[in-house]
């Protein structure tokens, strides 16, 4: 799978950047990499592969990979990517990748179909917006208060309760 984002010889010099970085900084442990990287150990092994093999196997390194690796050798990215300094300080600067949610992505298919179309698109909104997952069920809270509240004839939400008072509220 090639990333859109790199091209192929740029996705081959970050994975061999990479392989450096694994054998000279981390003693060839791929899973302390993964751990300072705050990546999966998969994702490392399969740039691993990818640079050992010298060919596209495996998936190359995307930005949530790389941006660490641009903290860790920026020169070396600099280099792997043909950027110059003032290109690296530019990614640098750029936002961090949105963190993935699985608890709101499950929440928003167990209730599409089951609530109104306002209601999976706040849901769907929330991901732009929100940066850590909540549970499962706080998630589906969420969700059913919204709708809840939008229903035609719904109780408004008064903003003098206390936080026990909206808790103690039965969404159902």
């Amino acid at each position: 799978m090639a990333r859109k984002d790199l091209t192929r010889e740029q996705q081959e010099a970050v994975a061999k950047l990479v392989l450096d970085v694994v054998e000279s900084d981390f003693g060839g442990n791929a899973t302390a990499c993964a751990k300072a990287f705050g990546v999966s150990q998969s994702a490392v092994s399969q740039v691993l592969a990818r640079a050992r093999q010298g060919h596209p196997v495996g998936v190359g390194p995307g930005m949530s990979f790389i941006l660490p690796l641009i903290e860790h050798r920026p020169e070396g990215v600099a280099d792997a990517l043909g950027l110059t300094s003032r290109g690296v300080k530019v990614v640098r600067q750029l936002p961090p990748p949105r963190p993935e949610l699985p608890n709101l992505e499950a929440a928003i298919e167990s209730v599409e179909g089951n609530v109104s179309d306002e209601a999976v698109a706040y849901a769907k909104a929330m991901r732009e917006h929100w940066r850590v997952d909540r549970t499962f069920a706080q998630w589906i809270h969420e969700i059913a208060r919204f709708q809840q509240l939008h229903e035609v004839g719904g109780e408004p939400l008064r903003i003098d309760m206390t936080a026990e008072q909206v808790d103690d509220r039965d969404v159902g």
